[in-house]
């Protein structure tokens, strides 16, 4: 790859140097918006996938036999979906559907805090 930074034309026209800059900040608004949004709705995924979990595979249920269920949902779904579905990844889920199990303050949550930060905090 050439690692040479493409030369942008100079804008002459102070006009069109203000309608390119505002132009510009439109574009990033948009992306920070649409990293938001993306954001959320991972959170908001995570949480309803091990919420699920928790409630249909776990709870009432001894622990050797969940934890094989834990191991056949994982592969599935890894399988199917790559990355981010592993039995830990799963466990993540599950203990943060616990640590908040009201979903209004997990869509509160979404929008403040990545994946990340909620797996540092769990």
């Amino acid at each position: 790859m050439n690692s040479k930074k493409l030369a942008l034309p100079s804008v002459e026209n102070k006009e069109h140097k203000v309608l390119i800059d505002d132009i510009v900040q439109l574009i990033q608004q948009g992306q920070r918006r649409v990293a938001t949004e993306v954001n959320s709705t991972i959170v908001l995924l995570y949480w309803t996938i091990g919420k699920r979990i928790n409630d249909e595979i776990l709870s009432d249920q001894r622990a050797d036999y969940g934890n094989q269920i834990i191991d056949n949902v994982s592969t599935q779904l890894s399988l199917q979906f790559g990355q981010g579905y592993s039995r830990s990844g799963l466990f993540r889920m599950v203990r943060f559907s616990k640590l908040y199990p009201d979903a209004q303050i997990v869509a509160t949550l979404s929008r403040q805090l990545s994946w990340s930060h909620i797996v540092s905090l769990c």
